[in-house]
């Protein structure tokens, strides 16, 4: 899930976030770097990031059980983020209390879950996109780009199944797409002139 594409704001969250990630996990821990009160910052640079990553993942599993999933780059950086996010909290078992976990970590998780899942659950999940909504038709969504609109099925906010595209330029194609791809049986209109075949990719193969 590419946040950024959905939730402009969320690409200038992440660059703020992402520093502070790195330094709290690979910098500071450094024996080679001294200053007074360092352990109490970095307990609370890991509780910041324990914390957030508990909110961002409860939105990933809302999402991905709403709009569905491609094996694709997205997913992949989505699977190790929950890793991590697993990781991180067998890694606070061993150093902190019960009750901290459950207050710092899942109760954060807990309560961001029920919030998203009310929000975005199901057919609602399309309210994060800038460019996307849904019909009345079951599983068919609308969608407004720059260049032009899409009317059919997606997943997980791709192009994904049968629908039809429209260019500003005029330009259509109705037929199969795959990750957000022409791919697959279909016929392309432009300028009078209609070809039907099958597409690779976006590319036309025969």
């Amino acid at each position: 899930m590419n946040l950024g594409l959905l939730i402009p704001e969320a690409s200038t969250i992440f660059w703020i976030w992402f520093p502070v990630l790195l330094v709290v996990v690979f910098i500071l821990p450094s024996k080679y770097i001294k200053f007074k009160n360092k352990d109490y910052i970095l307990g609370a640079g890991n509780i910041f990031i324990v914390f957030s990553y508990s909110i961002i993942v409860s939105l990933y599993i809302v999402f991905y059980s709403s709009a569905g999933y491609i094996i694709n780059f997205d997913f992949f950086v989505s699977l190790f983020i929950l890793g991590y996010f697993i990781y991180l909290i067998n890694l606070f078992k061993k150093y902190l209390t019960k009750k901290f976990i459950y207050g710092f970590i899942l109760a954060p998780f807990i309560i961001s879950f029920s919030v998203f899942f009310y929000l975005y659950n199901g057919e609602k999940i399309y309210k994060l996109s800038r460019f996307c909504e849904i019909t009345k038709i079951t599983n068919i969504i609308y969608c407004k780009y720059s260049n032009g609109i899409y009317l059919g099925e997606m997943k997980a906010f791709y192009r994904q199944g049968k629908g039809v595209y429209k260019w500003n330029s005029g330009k259509i194609y109705e037929g199969e797409w795959k990750n957000s791809l022409m791919d697959g049986e279909g016929i392309m209109t432009e300028n009078g002139n209609v070809t039907k075949g099958t597409w690779k990719k976006h590319k036309f193969i025969k």
